[in-house]
């Protein structure tokens, strides 16, 4: 399955900008960037998304804000084969109203108008995804974060060299079998247990977008990269551990 994701990172109005425009309910604006993901079959609805963390794991790694004349983005961390595009943008209005901008009058305000957004950091304000039709050379491999969910690991073990085949295969089986604790218990998503501390579920996450990283992108020696596969199984078997516990206990107590 391809997709093609925006993620739209908000810029806020300076506070002489929101005067100079308060008649027009224009409060900022929001700067699209795109990047093409093919997710395995039966990825699952969220398409890499972390709703709690008001982001997308794929925009984690893109770092967007305003240095007061110009908007600058940067990779803070490598995301497999995931390629980053400024698209456009648009202009945010009072009452969730919204109007398109083309890149060339987005570039146009920000030249004409030093000032113009509140300087620093944009948070991801919103995320849309569609299906693309795009071959799968033209797009990024972005991986399959859901937990419990080995298919985007099963992929990429097929073209991995011979010493990393069997950790690999070792945490594709500790992904299964939370997977079916996940599946025996009701629970697809472990986010939203009360029962069991949220850092769980995000180290578990963390942990696979790492190894994601190190597979795809090697950039350290082979030890560090079979330490990053060894942590991530452990990640999970220590969630899976703790789901079993908790809810062997519950089910006991109600039952």
């Amino acid at each position: 399955m391809s997709f093609r994701v925006v993620a739209g990172y908000f810029g806020e109005f300076s506070d002489e900008a929101k005067r100079a425009n308060q008649d027009l309910g224009v409060i900022g604006m929001s700067f699209q960037y795109q990047c093409n993901l093919v997710y395995p079959e039966g990825a699952g609805p969220n398409f890499g998304f972390r709703t709690d963390a008001q982001a997308i794991d794929v925009f984690d790694a893109l770092k967007v804000g305003y240095d007061g004349f110009k908007v600058q983005a940067g990779l803070i961390k490598a995301m497999g084969l995931v390629d980053y595009q400024l698209v456009g943008g648009r202009y945010e209005l009072v009452g969730h109203d919204f109007r398109e901008l083309p890149l060339a009058e987005i570039n146009a305000n920000l030249e004409t108008m030093p000032g113009l957004l509140a300087q620093g950091p944009m948070p991801v304000r919103y995320v849309t995804y569609r299906r693309t039709d795009d071959p799968i050379d033209a797009v990024g491999f972005s991986g399959n974060w859901a937990l419990g969910d080995s298919g985007g690991f099963r992929q990429l073990s097929e073209t991995l060299a011979e010493p990393m085949q069997a950790p690999v295969a070792a945490l594709i089986k500790a992904i299964d079998q939370l997977g079916l604790t996940l599946q025996q218990i009701n629970l697809p998503t472990p986010q939203s247990s009360t029962a069991l501390p949220t850092h769980l579920s995000d180290d578990v996450h963390q942990a696979n977008v790492d190894v994601w990283v190190v597979l795809t992108q090697p950039q350290g020696d082979e030890q560090q990269v079979l330490q990053t596969i060894h942590n991530a199984q452990e990640c999970n078997e220590k969630l899976c551990e703790a789901l079993t516990r908790v809810y062997t206990v519950i089910y006991e107590t109600i039952y």
